[in-house]
């Protein structure tokens, strides 16, 4: 019998069900693609980020490809968008508002004066101030950060510490954490001695003039001092040669600790300004951006409290409400400590349009059709429904309407591309136009599911 085994080439392919972006790209010029890789790279983006309802329009009517041209105009929209938010943050960071390339430079700058010092304590005496000041002016801290070699970002690390804009800026603003140390033992050391001169000579009992990290630890122990003490040894060891003397000493004096440096966490006074804050402006995130947050980096520091509690009338525990809000001793706090909920809808909306659109600017500018910088909640639902949002729009509307008006206008938005989000700080995860059945493989290129018969 003749030999009526199939063509090698007439045999039925195995189906394949997913591919990478490589391997898309690659298949369509092998194709013959006649057009530009920028228009491809988008055709692959809107066939990756086709939803479940596209797929089923397809399935139901048809392979007609009505859905994808409205789809592939939304994605040329997005990379648009992209490249107006790059050029629109480029330009921030020129001026030096960018609050992520401030940020940013503040942690850099830390990081290099702990590597060097061992602590920003030691650091600031150092390397800062003259005579263990324990504040500095703007003019000498640009001078020393340029000596340091950060000559081309000393006016952004200013910036960054310098919040409240007082012209001059105080070691807790540096190091709240080994601030608020050195306050406890200095209000400890004049309530059990006298004062720095009283306790040192009564630790120093063998009169050697220096006092070795053994002998502080044990005189520590012994009067029942109740903080870890090698860090607050090192943080007085201003020359870090192993020993303390009355110099390293002498400069806590003269520094009168800020309040909020001494009060344990008072969470009474903080329901209480809570409370009051809530009567005064109706809604959390109003207050938030009309009292506390009046620079919109979603950072709100001890001074801003300080005038927040002046302007609504409270009279409580100003510090203890302080701790209570900021228990980590961070040195500020965010919307989150004031309004979680809030803040959750926010972030989340903030992490999507910028993977989206780059910014939440151009994203409004792109829902906002008419350009009546306007947009009624219908038109904001819409619009969040066509760009595949899946986030609470009502609550996120209802939010970002902070007078209750029933529009959003660009300067009600906006603000979310200045708060200044710390690298580490977890975020909701944003939603996408992925099938939420479908799990994307654990692979570093992007893919595209084939689904169907």
């Amino acid at each position: 019998m003749d030999d009526l085994s199939i063509p090698e080439t007439n045999k039925k392919k195995p189906r394949v069900e997913a591919l990478s972006k490589v391997e898309f790209l690659l298949g369509m010029i092998n194709s013959g693609w006649p057009g530009e890789d920028r228009d491809l790279d988008e055709i692959w983006i809107t066939l990756r980020d086709a939803t479940d309802e596209m797929l089923r329009h397809v399935e139901r009517d048809g392979p007609g490809l009505d859905w994808f041209g409205i789809e592939l105009r939304r994605a040329r929209k997005k990379r648009m968008a992209k490249q107006k938010s790059q050029q629109w943050f480029a330009l921030k960071s020129r001026q030096g508002t960018n609050p992520f390339v401030v940020a940013k430079c503040f942690e850099n700058f830390k990081t290099f004066m702990r590597k060097k010092h061992g602590n920003l304590i030691r650091a600031w005496r150092q390397d800062l101030t003259v005579n263990d000041a324990m504040s500095i002016a703007k003019v000498k801290f640009l001078r020393e950060a340029a000596k340091l070699g950060f000559s081309r970002d000393a006016k952004d690390l200013w910036r960054a510490l310098d919040k409240d804009e007082s012209g001059t800026a105080s070691v807790d603003e540096l190091d709240p954490v080994g601030a608020e140390t050195l306050a406890h033992f200095k209000v400890w050391v004049d309530t059990e001695f006298g004062g720095i001169r009283n306790a040192f000579r009564q630790i120093d009992d063998q009169k050697p003039r220096s006092i070795t990290i053994k002998e502080f630890d044990k005189a520590l122990r012994n009067f029942n001092f109740p903080r870890q003490s090698k860090a607050l040894f090192q943080m007085l060891d201003k020359d870090a040669n192993g020993k303390l003397e009355m110099e390293d000493l002498i400069f806590l004096e003269k520094w009168q600790p800020l309040e909020f440096l001494l009060m344990a966490p008072d969470h009474q006074a903080k329901q209480e300004f809570r409370e009051l804050l809530l009567a005064k402006m109706g809604k959390y995130l109003k207050a938030w951006k009309r009292i506390l947050d009046k620079d919109a980096t979603n950072r709100c520091n001890w001074y801003e409290f300080q005038d927040a509690c002046k302007e609504i009338g409270f009279r409580g525990n100003m510090g203890g409400a302080w701790r209570a809000f900021d228990e980590d001793l961070s040195g500020y706090i965010t919307l989150k400590e004031l309004d979680e909920q809030a803040s959750a809808v926010l972030l989340g909306f903030r992490r999507w349009a910028i993977q989206e659109f780059g910014s939440v600017r151009q994203l409004f500018q792109i829902f906002d059709k008419d350009g009546s910088n306007s947009l009624s909640f219908l038109e904001w639902r819409g619009a969040l429904r066509v760009y595949g949002y899946d986030g609470p729009s009502r609550e996120l509307f209802q939010a970002l309407d902070v007078d209750q008006e029933g529009t959003l206008s660009m300067k009600e938005v906006d603000f979310l591309d200045d708060w200044d989000l710390d690298l580490e700080e977890e975020l909701p995860e944003s939603q996408s136009r992925r099938p939420s059945n479908q799990p994307r493989p654990t692979s570093p290129v992007d893919w595209i599911v084939i689904t169907g018969g």
